[in-house]
């Protein structure tokens, strides 16, 4: 993956083998994570303006990873598995880049095409991988993996630190029947309005209903997410003007 060419990775030092013991790799220093920053905002929540750019960012990595194309050769093609904000960070003031976000932790990826660039079967089973809090429905559900997975755990992100908690918050890890009811029933309209309520509602809401259009073998539009955040950014702009 060090050949990613992508401003949300950072820089591949170095790596190495303990024998016998485990491998290494060396890697710049970032700043802080998002789930840090955002514990630290009034209300445990961004600003609309801070959470969408920083979604904006977020969804350009995931991107990135998925999809690499340098002078028209297919480069990558790997599934994060764990999207949360705690695998994101800002760049350091030292730097000069404190306004990038970086995607971390790849402890979780697989390579979701082989090594002739063939989609992978999906398998009928797969062990859970992620963070329940934020796993997809099918996820949760041990399904296999794949594109669409990472872009709607990425979702359940960018909601947690628009409102500040997800509704879904006291479940504990092992919980995942109650977490993927919780998410399920969050597909009903009433309840999704009432959740979205201090979000772009409008614009958050396509989203997901686009997401969960998405099947295993979908390349998920970037672009059309990028353009409803684009959209909310600007209405955002105009109600603080």
């Amino acid at each position: 993956m060090r050949k990613i060419n992508s401003v949300h990775f950072i820089s591949y030092e170095d790596r190495g083998k303990i024998s016998g013991r485990f491998m290494f790799v060396v890697i710049r220093l970032v700043g802080r994570n998002l789930w840090d920053l955002r514990m630290e905002s009034p209300e445990r929540r961004f600003s609309m303006a801070t959470g969408i750019r920083a979604a904006e960012q977020t969804l350009s990595g995931i991107r990135d990873l998925h999809i690499d194309i340098n002078k028209g050769i297919f480069q990558c093609g790997y599934l994060h598995r764990d999207i949360k904000p705690p695998n994101f960070a800002i760049g350091r003031e030292e730097d000069g880049n404190p306004h990038t976000i970086y995607i971390l932790d790849f402890g979780l990826c697989r390579k979701y095409r082989t090594d002739d660039k063939d989609l992978r079967y999906m398998r009928e089973k797969a062990a859970f991988r992620g963070t329940t809090r934020y796993a997809s429905i099918g996820a949760l559900e041990m399904k296999d993996q794949c594109r669409k997975d990472d872009v709607e755990a990425w979702w359940y992100m960018v909601l947690e630190w628009m409102i500040g908690q997800l509704p879904w918050k006291h479940c504990r890890g092992t919980d995942r029947a109650e977490v993927k009811l919780y998410k399920q029933q969050l597909r009903i309209e009433s309840n999704l309005r009432k959740v979205l309520k201090h979000t772009p509602e409008e614009y958050m809401a396509n989203i997901i209903m686009y997401i969960d259009t998405l099947e295993y073998n979908s390349i998920p539009d970037y672009d059309h997410i990028a353009a409803h955040l684009e959209a909310a950014m600007s209405r955002t702009c105009s109600s603080e003007s």
